[in-house]
């Protein structure tokens, strides 16, 4: 074995270990204070190429190691993961970043060992084609990183420009075509001083023009993720709701629930829940492994803000997982995140000193961005506007508060105030947000309205909702004003609020419930009351009162206040109505027609014909004689040819006749054209026989004379 081989043997395993660092980010922990794919690949590339090496050294046939290593390799899969087969779809459906065990990194631990060893063994006794096989095997290993993390690992292509270095010195510096000496040594690999300087003049060119152009690269939203390809396995979402904990938690205002550490948000979410079907809330979301989770239905806005805390559960149960925002990373084994609110569930609740990491974004709200903000189409955010069966009596409510206000800010703002005013804040008022409940909280048969701030939330989401603001129902943990961490938040912390989503600002978060010693409001907030004040003021002296919502409506109100649904079925209702009514309209005036036209005796009975051939859509051309009417008539209706003839007689005679002159046979004309009638209509398609007694044609012919 010679020197030459050695180095090869290293270029080839520093290829792939370079490659092979690309899947550090796809994983969570760490090992030896490196990411946790670090050690691993550096081993398994390690044992490849000491493999090759052993090779070389005993002079073994290099098809026999590979059939060695593909079979301790499976070996060894076998061992660690006992059902093989579902290791790469079980780390698909992993958490991103997926935990650093043996099932999840086994796989990628498997492929680096078999792409080194490949390698490596190529530069063994290397032919004329085996420069290519280290690189290709490190591209090989890159493209794999690149696919499980969709990309995002090297978004720059630095660890792909160091590859092409490493392959371009490789090709250029190392020698191939060496002959063993007659000792067994080997002539010096070295090549010329010309070749070496042109070799690292061309690296640093390449360098500097591929670099600029490498960190222009950015990710697109669209890549593709092998992710797509397996079923996410999804989370039954049927987790009890923390709303009825709220009065218990609110009376034992020192249990300690979680201890926080680290640079918390102003609030930690417990349970998102924007489903409402009139008696109770939930969340029928999209509940799946962090970090595989699809796009929300409402994006969070560019600008956002980034926290990173630390938490230990001291008394907090359930399966709710406090966070916040958008999580980007949670340490916690068997957990489901929600797509669209974020929420986190564990599958096995929260324990007692359990401890985790969570990272991620919450919305900034800027105040400039959010004085002009809009909302979106009421077909995108449906779900956050829902309000079935709702009383009419919110809506009126709803739109009192906000018949002052120009934005959809002040909207919210106005409504805040409007839920908080007049009512009362206590932690011991009973649960409950039906609709029969909030009507009650609302509009108070006697007395001042009382309740948690369950009550006050949820009449909040149903008031803005009823005028076209999306929102949702929020539980969760305030952080007291100016603590520092480590803080401990307990049971007073916990309190409901609504959540109103503002296009390009995403989830805000608004305060209608009054505490016993009352809630501050942001300087812009408090801004747009002060406005609101004042076009009161100016209202009021002008005779302008707010609508009572208890007040007696007219019919014109109460037909504003229906709801969507209940419209279209009153418009469906009317329309049905007066088409039925046009039917009537249009078969009385055919009776009428038809009366007239028996009156008129011969002359009639043949205009009764003529309607007839108009009805089956075989009207008479305007080139058409009388004889050749009835001609046709005969030869399309046989069985009615001789009544056809008769009838055509009967007319004339009726027409041109002079007067006094008769025929002799009594005048059964109309029994005829009743006879043809029947027979022409027979022939009809089945759509003209369905509207022949309602078909207004034959009333544009003009009205009979008798």
């Amino acid at each position: 074995m010679t020197r030459a081989i050695v180095v090869r043997v290293v270029w080839a395993g520093a290829l792939v270990a370079l490659a092979s660092t690309v899947f550090s980010p796809a994983y969570a922990g760490r090992t030896l204070a490196l990411p946790a794919t670090v050690p691993m690949s550096l081993g398994a590339v390690l044992l490849a190429a000491i493999l090759a090496l052993a090779t070389a050294r005993l002079r073994l046939p290099r098809w026999t190691v590979a059939l060695a290593v593909t079979v301790l390799t499976s070996v060894a899969l076998s061992l660690v993961v006992p059902n093989v087969l579902d290791a790469l779809p079980r780390l698909l459906t992993a958490p991103r970043p997926a935990p650093a065990t043996p099932e999840t990194l086994a796989p990628v631990v498997a492929v680096v060992f078999v792409a080194a060893v490949v390698a490596c063994l190529a530069e063994v006794r290397p032919r004329a084609t085996a420069a290519a096989v280290a690189p290709a095997a490190a591209g090989l290993i890159y493209l794999l990183a690149a696919l499980l993390t969709a990309g995002r690992t090297d978004s720059h292509g630095l660890v792909a420009l160091a590859l092409v270095l490493v392959t371009a010195v490789g090709w250029i510096l190392l020698p191939r075509d060496a002959p063993a000496s007659a000792a067994g040594g080997s002539v010096s690999a070295r090549r010329p001083l010309r070749a070496t300087v042109t070799a690292l003049v061309a690296s640093v060119a390449t360098a500097l023009l591929v670099a600029p152009l490498a960190g222009l690269g950015s990710v697109r939203p669209d890549a593709f993720d092998p992710r797509s390809l397996v079923t996410t396995p999804r989370q039954d979402t049927q987790v009890l709701s923390p709303l009825p904990m709220l009065g218990v938690w609110a009376d034992q205002t020192d249990l300690p629930l979680i201890e926080v550490t680290g640079r918390p948000p102003a609030r930690l979410t417990l349970a998102v829940l924007p489903d409402f079907e009139g008696a109770s809330w939930s969340n029928n979301g999209r509940f799946t492994v962090p970090g595989a989770a699809p796009v929300a239905d409402l994006p969070t806005g560019p600008s956002t803000l980034a926290y990173d805390l630390r938490v230990r559960v001291i008394a907090l149960s359930g399966g709710w997982v406090p966070s916040a925002g958008s999580p980007t990373a949670i340490d916690l084994d068997e957990v489901r995140v929600d797509a669209d609110s974020g929420a986190v569930v564990a599958l096995k609740g929260l324990r007692e000193d359990q401890r985790y990491h969570l990272a991620g974004q919450v919305a900034a709200a800027d105040d400039a961005v959010l004085a002009g903000a809009a909302v979106p189409a009421a077909d995108v955010a449906s779900r956050y506007l829902r309000t079935p069966q709702m009383p009419a009596a919110f809506a009126t409510y709803a739109r009192s508060g906000v018949a002052r206000a120009t934005t959809r800010l002040e909207q919210a703002v106005a409504l805040e105030e409007l839920v908080r005013s007049g009512r009362r804040f206590s932690p011991k008022a009973p649960s409950g947000s039906s609709y029969a409940h909030l009507e009650q909280f609302l509009f108070p048969a006697a007395g001042s309205s009382v309740g948690t701030s369950e009550q006050f939330a949820a009449s909040y989401v149903l008031l803005a909702r009823s005028v076209g603001l999306p929102s949702r129902l929020v539980v969760g943990l305030q952080l007291p004003e100016g603590a520092t961490t480590p803080v401990t938040l307990t049971g007073g912390t916990v309190q409901a609020w609504p959540e109103v989503y503002f296009s390009g600002v995403g989830w805000v978060p608004f305060d209608p419930t009054p505490t016993q010693e009352g809630s501050a409001r942001s300087a812009p907030r408090q801004q747009v009351l002060d406005r609101l004040g004042e076009s009161a003021d100016a209202d009021d002296e002008n005779g302008d009162d707010t609508v009572n919502p208890n007040a007696q409506r007219g019919p014109e109100s109460r037909l504003s206040e229906l709801s969507t649904q209940d419209r279209a079925l009153l418009v469906s209702g009317a329309v049905v109505l007066i088409a039925l009514l046009l039917v009537i309209a249009l078969g009385i005036a055919r009776q009428r027609r038809r009366v007239r036209l028996r009156r008129m005796g011969a002359i009639g009975a043949w205009q009764q014909q003529i309607d007839a051939l108009v009805l089956a859509g075989t009207p008479p051309a305007p080139p058409e004689s009388a004889t050749v009417i009835a001609g046709r008539v005969a030869g399309e209706h046989p069985s009615v040819a001789e009544s056809a003839g008769e009838l055509l007689v009967r007319a004339e005679h009726a027409a041109y006749a002079p007067e006094g002159s008769s025929i002799t046979d009594g005048d059964d004309s109309w029994q005829q054209a009743v006879a043809i009638t029947t027979a022409i209509r027979r022939a009809a398609p089945w759509w003209r026989r369905a509207i022949w007694w309602c078909d207004p044609r034959v009333l544009r012919r003009g009205r009979p004379r008798g």
